[in-house]
């Protein structure tokens, strides 16, 4: 039972420093209270012969990161990368995710290469109808990226 309760811990963070890399320095941001996303997809391609049917793994593909958190008002690099991208003006960032533990210590650093923007999502700041039967919309920012290549650095 002991190993359960440490377990758990491990898994527990307080949030995560997001740390966006553009042309004009590091920006780094604190506020993002969840990470997730990252998943390998490998699809299965049907092989067929005379006498056997089989799968086998196909094209491997990475689902893309989803970060949410609060809306804040120093979040400069997220709206350079946006504006930048609707821009046509190059596009591509490195983003540095860093767990915060319970502690206040920081976890390893997951570095994601040549990251592209993939959706956004403002918060609205007006509470939705009680008697509307829409749910209300989120109170968290969201943004939502792919990315080319990865890396962990302690």
């Amino acid at each position: 039972m002991a190993e359960a309760a440490t377990s758990d811990k491990f898994a527990q963070v307080r949030g995560f420093k997001v740390d966006i890399v553009s042309a004009g320095g590091k920006e780094v941001d604190t506020a993002w209270e969840s990470v997730s996303g990252g998943e390998m997809i490998i699809e299965h391609t049907d092989t067929a012969t005379d006498k056997v049917k089989t799968n086998s793994p196909g094209h491997k593909t990475v689902g893309e990161i989803t970060l949410r958190g609060a809306m804040t008002d120093g979040r400069k690099a997220l709206c350079q990368w946006i504006n930048e991208t609707v821009e046509g003006k190059p596009w591509k960032r490195t983003v540095l995710i860093t767990p915060i533990h319970l502690d206040g210590t920081l976890g390893e650093t997951l570095v994601l290469n040549d990251c592209f923007l993939t959706a956004y999502a403002q918060p609205r700041l007006a509470m939705g109808d009680p008697i509307d039967p829409c749910p209300a919309p989120s109170s968290q920012e969201e943004l939502r990226f792919g990315y080319i290549s990865w890396s962990v650095t302690p």
